[in-house]
């Protein structure tokens, strides 16, 4: 189900969670879908426990998936709303870096603004 790229700048555990966010969008998991477990998809991953771990925390946190002990993890019913609200939560918190970056850069605020907008403008 899902692909690791070791030589990717993204880190292993935001593949995890978007690509599982895919599978949901392309509607290869729905609701009540149980996901592998922690360590079998660290195993299937061969990667450590713990950044499985990590993703599936931050899904269950975004109410994408439920953990359910030792019953493991399923799909929530309201999953690709959940999954849109951590995509917008990400890029928010990815734009301000930006921002910040840019406004260190380039302190006259005018001139920021414009840069941003032509940024923007160009995505």
């Amino acid at each position: 189900m899902l692909e690791i790229d070791i030589s990717s700048p993204e880190p292993v555990y935001l593949q995890i969670i978007s690509q599982i966010g895919a599978a949901i969008s392309e509607k290869q998991v729905v609701p009540h879908d149980k996901l592998p477990s922690i360590r079998q998809l660290a195993s299937d991953l061969e990667v450590n426990p713990n950044t499985v771990a990590k993703a599936y925390q931050i899904l269950e946190e975004f109410d994408v998936i439920k953990t359910k002990g030792r019953a493991g993890s399923i799909v929530q019913i309201n999953a690709q709303e959940a999954f849109n609200n951590w995509l917008t939560k990400s890029t928010k918190v990815e734009l301000n870096k930006v921002w910040q970056n840019l406004k260190a850069m380039c302190p006259n605020n005018k001139t920021s603004l414009q840069i941003w907008k032509s940024a923007i403008k160009e995505l």
